[in-house]
């Protein structure tokens, strides 16, 4: 995060071109929120924003917070062999995004209500949805962190001596983690058609894209910790409970 020389490029007199040589990412960043750099390639951003009327302030700093952190400097850990490292690579590798982009969303999204408010009546439901996933989204990662993960940790080190008692309390949780999973995803749908599936209406404000595209990183961070829940994990605490239990 704190690269000097790096974040020193990025100003908003720097022109596109130069953003995207300092930054790999800022291409996709841009064109995400609907920018194509190669069509102002020679403008500053500055020019750029005062042409689409946004806040170059706001989408500079975006660009700063997300390619400080991608541009070579995050390298995403090998997914775990063993039950007990999964707790542990589950928290690093989305528990800590998840939050990352709530805190994101939850602090535009005042903003973007005051803004488009009476412009897109559909704002006003869709922040009620949000703190609904918000909610849900918080209490299932600290039951994973808390006690599913722990609990797994200790099944896989027991070799065998495991007490039934707590292969039911392994079970309850799988039980809980498939209700949460399927309570998210219908929160999360819901977010989906109420906002047209986060596409940008043609006159939004950089505010409105930014938040959009928070919202489209957070979905895809989601469905991707649990897929790789239902694909690998799920699986492998099957697999060892049915050995316990022989």
């Amino acid at each position: 995060m704190g690269n000097k020389p790096f974040q020193n490029k990025l100003t908003a007199g720097a022109t596109l071109s130069e953003i995207v040589a300092a930054c790999s990412d800022a291409d996709e960043l841009l064109t995400a929120i609907g920018l194509k750099p190669a069509e102002y390639k020679d403008q500053s951003l500055r020019s750029v924003c005062q042409q689409l009327k946004w806040s170059e302030n706001e989408v500079l700093r975006w660009l700063k917070r997300h390619c400080s952190s991608t541009n070579g400097q995050a390298k995403k850990e090998d997914s775990p062999k063993m039950i007990e490292d999964w707790g542990r690579y589950i928290k690093n590798e989305y528990h800590r995004k998840n939050r990352e982009y709530i805190k994101a969303i939850e602090k535009d999204f005042p903003r973007v209500h005051q803004i488009h408010g009476n412009q897109y009546v559909w704002l006003k439901n869709m922040q009620w949805q949000f703190e609904r996933l918000q909610e849900a989204l918080q209490m299932y990662s600290r039951f994973e962190a808390r006690k599913f993960y722990p609990l797994l940790s200790k099944m896989e080190n027991a070799k065998g001596d495991l007490l039934y008692g707590s292969l039911k309390k392994v079970e309850r949780g799988m039980e809980v983690i498939q209700k949460d999973q399927d309570r998210i995803h219908g929160f999360m749908k819901k977010l989906k058609v109420g906002s047209n599936n986060f596409d940008n209406p043609a006159n939004a404000c950089s505010t409105l894209r930014i938040l959009n595209h928070n919202f489209k990183e957070l979905f895809k961070n989601i469905n991707e910790h649990f897929e790789l829940e239902q694909e690998k994990v799920l699986p492998m605490v099957q697999k060892k409970m049915e050995t316990v239990f022989k």
